[in-house]
């Protein structure tokens, strides 16, 4: 039972952006995913999943990225947060993220993070933890 998770996003698998050697990882302006995974049991709880998020030039997207939790690979989305360009700060890496409920066991669970075109970020890490158990 995973209570706490934290990883760099360089180990985690990704369809768009640039790998760093701080163990971050930066997008080109391209659409797609910056970060999915990690893929871990959890089991029935509320939890808090998001990510590290720096601005590394400005956005005037409405919507510069999204962040969402899936389940059953991807076909089964329990929570999810549209981002404005504005929200996103730019001298440090502000913690990106929403809580969300699970209410049954999960072995394959992912945060992902999308990116819109032409948005510019810099993603440090992924952090899950559990809120709360459900009460039994």
């Amino acid at each position: 039972m995973t209570v706490y998770y934290r990883k760099n996003v360089v180990d985690l698998p990704h369809d768009v952006g640039v790998d760093q050697a701080d163990g971050s990882r930066s997008s080109d302006g391209s659409p797609g995913y910056l970060s999915f995974g990690p893929y871990l049991a959890l089991s029935p709880g509320t939890y808090f999943g998001g990510f590290h998020v720096r601005k590394t030039a400005p956005c005037a997207h409405t919507v510069a990225l999204d962040v969402d939790a899936s389940c059953k690979g991807g076909s089964v989305i329990v929570g999810k947060r549209s981002v404005s360009g504005d929200e996103i700060l730019t001298d440090i890496a502000g913690l990106v993220g929403f809580s969300f409920d699970l209410t049954e066991p999960e072995d394959r669970f992912e945060l992902r993070l999308h990116v819109s075109p032409g948005a510019r970020v810099n993603v440090r890490d992924v952090v899950i933890f559990r809120l709360k158990p459900t009460a039994s």
